[in-house]
């Protein structure tokens, strides 16, 4: 009887090449994000938790509404007791962000996707508020992400290299896409792939 075996394949499978080059592999994950339960703190006091309660009912109802677009709901308010609670319901997820001018404002993702966490510190780094939004990204963002932002590409057509091929056009194009851009305009892409760049040195 003919015994029959599969090929073996992966790392060490393979004779050694001649230049001693191996075959390797990038190291598998060996950890999985997994959801966990969230973890309340066992001393506080149910009765205490009013605020909480209704808080969370808010929250709710923001999460129903979705994808209206709710108020902030203000954290500031809650004694301590009731924001340690939240805090450990809400717990943190994968997602933060850092605006870093005036003020600073950190925003952190909960363990629900879409709800965040959203605080802004003065300059001696106190927390001067504190809030939860529902969305798929926080107002705060949408609205400073690009407020700096320049509303039109120097292009400098005296001074471009020399051997610069499609740059121009390029943006060119860009500019007059900024120029006509209005909120909620669909995403303009250029494939770069399609047209011969100068290389790069």
């Amino acid at each position: 009887m003919t015994s029959h075996y599969l090929p073996v394949f992966g790392q060490g499978s393979q004779p050694a090449e001649e230049d001693g080059v191996e075959l390797e592999y990038l190291p598998m994950p060996e950890e999985m994000a997994i959801y966990r339960m969230p973890e309340i703190s066992s001393e506080l006091n149910v009765a205490a938790l009013t605020q909480a309660k209704a808080f969370l009912s808010q929250l709710q109802q923001a999460l129903a509404d979705f994808p209206t677009v709710s108020a902030p709901m203000d954290l500031i308010s809650l004694d301590s007791t009731n924001r340690q609670f939240i805090d450990e319901m809400l717990g943190e997820g994968e997602v933060s962000m850092i605006y870093s001018g005036q003020p600073v404002i950190r925003i952190q993702e909960s363990v629900l996707a879409g709800v965040w966490r959203q605080q802004s510190w003065n300059p001696d780094k106190k927390i001067i508020s504190d809030s939860l939004e529902v969305g798929i990204v926080p107002q705060a963002i949408t609205q400073l992400a690009f407020s700096n932002a320049v509303q039109c590409i120097d292009t400098q057509w005296d001074v471009l290299p020399s051997g610069v091929m499609n740059a121009p056009p390029l943006l060119a194009e860009l500019n007059a896409k900024i120029a006509d851009y209005q909120p909620d305009d669909e995403a303009h892409i250029i494939n770069l792939s399609l047209l011969p760049q100068t290389r790069k040195t």
